[in-house]
């Protein structure tokens, strides 16, 4: 995991975390801090200031974010029930959902960069140091589940019967067909993070006689994507219209049950969701 995404991720992945997400979302100070604390020891000053931070910013995601992802949902709802998605609806979804992460990021760069900017040299060190252990870590793992997994057709026939019930022999098809055409992307995923780990690196190192240093880092974390390869932003967009496309061909073949499954839990995210509002 980058600088940027381990600064910015925690709203969005304890708001999907499950059962729990409640209790996780309104303890989410708690949660944060004992996350951080695995990469880095924020001393009593950053400790108070992150506290904050995360206090102003679930005020913020509360009021500010979770009607917009309850507005999605429910159109998303109503699509799947009509059947009535087509390949540009399904990637007006995706942008949005892109756009709800990118409106997170924005909103904590500024006071992200300015606890950044308070690290010492032994913070950093620790900071980094984890950091690529993580990825080098997740790299073994990776191996390790290739050495283990199902092919790729047969990954993604799985992912998509455990959220549609089962898939029916023609929707496996589509999906045989459709992947040997997808390009390998975690090799250049993997460079993409250790750049942008690199990049933090060198801002950061030369924070205190360099006055652009919190500038740049804030740029960085609003636009961590600026650092992807010419290679891996190609291979990524011709996976997404192969994505797209095998997305549009399977929703007018889904049966009553699939589209009941699909509903029962996109109503489960909704009344989460509508909980999660009320505090």
């Amino acid at each position: 995991m980058g600088l940027p995404k381990l600064c910015v991720s925690i709203l969005l992945v304890i708001t999907l975390a499950g059962c729990s997400s409640k209790i996780a979302y309104n303890n989410l100070d708690y949660l944060v801090r004992w996350y951080l604390s695995q990469y880095i020891e924020l001393n009593e000053e950053q400790s108070a200031q992150v506290d904050i931070i995360l206090d102003k910013a679930l005020a913020w995601h509360r009021t500010n974010e979770l009607p917009q992802y309850l507005a999605q949902l429910r159109e998303l709802r109503a699509q799947i029930i009509e059947q009535s998605m087509t390949q540009e609806q399904i990637a007006a979804h995706q942008e949005r959902a892109f756009a709800h992460w990118v409106r997170v990021r924005k909103y904590l760069a500024s006071d992200v960069s300015t606890i950044a900017m308070s690290l010492d040299t032994d913070q950093m060190s620790t900071l980094f140091v984890k950091l690529t252990k993580d990825r080098e870590e997740e790299q073994t793992d990776f191996a390790k589940r290739q050495s283990k997994q199902l092919d790729r057709a047969e990954r993604i026939i799985e992912s998509f019967a455990e959220r549609m019930g089962y898939v029916t022999d023609a929707q496996a098809d589509l999906v045989r067909a459709m992947a040997p055409k997808l390009m390998p992307t975690y090799q250049l995923w993997q460079d993409y993070q250790m750049f942008t780990q690199q990049k933090a690196r060198r801002i950061l190192i030369r924070k205190d006689f360099m006055p652009d240093a919190k500038d740049e880092l804030y740029q960085l974390l609003l636009q961590p994507e600026a650092l992807r390869s010419e290679e891996y932003n190609s291979a990524r967009e011709h996976n997404r219209q192969l994505y797209l496309g095998l997305f549009s061909a399977i929703v007018p073949t889904l049966e009553a049950k699939q589209i009941n499954q699909l509903v029962d839990e996109i109503d489960e995210y909704i009344e989460l969701f509508e909980d999660l509002q009320q505090g």
